[in-house]
Formats: structure tokens, C-alpha cells, sequence
């Protein structure tokens, strides 16, 4: 009888250890940015007059003109100015963090479909009646920064792809795509 539980025992465990390697998200406990991570701004960021926010992706300042192919992130002021802002260098602290699937695109059908059954949180901004759903996976983060206190939201999205093919993005994503503005730095595991 010990035998048989110990045999169990390992298979569970080996399972438990092949599941944890074959994760997209090596290398950390973390699958997305939890409460506590440090986000560090390493050079001043511009918002344009009219927009409440800005898009980086390859480490670049995007001014709204990013790739719906490769992962992205944004930083998000309350409320759109008038004027242009300035995001300065400092320490962003996640307070929460989860990820949310997005529509991007659907036809008419699909989109009254999917309001009737509240599944998703954003209304697409793009109908297209000839063409299946983009489903969109982003990790939203509410921050807090010191010298930015406007700025309130971080959201890093994946690639556009069909509701079978998306995936959030990973954490080498994220960096990926703040490269050399912003670096992310995680909270020890079980803090």
C-alpha cells in the first residue's frame, strides 16, 4: 500500500515539474507582473496634446503608431490635456495587476452576440463583417509613481490573433517591448 501511494506521489510530482517547465514564462514564479513590481522609468516620455497616453514597443516611443503583430505596452494619464506632458524618470509600483481579453475586431453578428453575453470587457474598435474575431490579451496594471501622479495604468498587450491562437503576453514580452525606456523589476517569489 506505501508502495502504491509513493508511485502516485512521484507521478504527481513529476507532472507538477513538466507542466512548470513547459511554461511560456521560464525563468520566473510569475506569469504577469504582480502587486509589488517595480516598473523604472529611464528617461523622460512626452504625451502629445489630445491623447491621454502613449505606446512603446521595441523600447521605442511609438506616438500611437504601434504594430498589431508584435507585443506592445502604453502608460496612461486620467484624462486627455490640452497641452503636452511630460512622464518624468521614476519608480512605478504595481498595486494590481490581471490580464484581459480584448475584441478587436468583429462582424456585426459577433458583436451583438458578445454584448448580450458580457464576455468581454472592451467593445472592438474595428467592425469587419467579412472576417472572424482578433481577440487581443493584455496585462493591466494600476501603478503609482511619486513624481508622475497623473499617471495611473500601465497595459501591456500581446499579438492580435484569432480567439484559438491568442496568448498574453509573456514577461519577456513586456520587456521586449519597454527595451530600453522602462525595466521591470519582479517582487521576490511568496512576498
Amino acid at each position: 500500500m506505501n508502495n502504491r501511494k509513493s508511485v502516485v506521489s512521484l507521478i504527481v510530482l513529476s507532472l507538477l515539474v513538466l507542466t512548470a517547465c513547459s511554461s511560456n514564462y521560464s525563468g520566473s514564479a510569475y506569469t504577469y507582473p504582480p502587486a509589488g513590481t517595480k516598473l523604472i522609468l529611464k528617461q523622460t516620455l512626452t504625451v502629445l496634446p489630445g491623447r491621454a497616453g502613449l505606446y512603446i514597443q521595441d523600447g521605442l516611443d511609438k506616438a500611437g503608431k504601434h504594430s498589431r503583430f508584435k507585443p506592445f505596452c502604453t502608460i496612461r494619464f486620467r484624462n486627455v490635456a490640452a497641452a503636452s506632458r511630460h512622464i518624468v524618470p521614476d519608480i512605478f509600483i504595481v498595486k494590481n495587476s490581471r490580464v484581459e481579453m480584448r475584441l478587436i475586431a468583429a462582424n456585426s453578428l459577433q458583436q451583438r452576440q458578445l454584448k448580450q453575453q458580457r464576455l468581454f470587457r472592451t467593445v472592438s474598435y474595428r467592425l469587419v463583417d467579412s472576417t472572424p474575431s482578433d481577440i487581443l490579451e493584455v496585462v493591466t496594471m494600476r501603478v503609482h509613481s511619486p513624481k508622475n501622479p497623473g499617471v495611473f495604468l500601465m497595459e501591456c498587450g500581446g499579438v492580435e490573433n484569432s480567439p484559438s491562437e491568442v496568448e498574453p503576453p509573456t514577461l519577456g514580452d513586456i520587456r521586449m517591448a519597454l527595451g530600453g525606456i522602462m525595466s521591470l523589476q519582479l517582487p521576490a517569489p511568496g512576498r
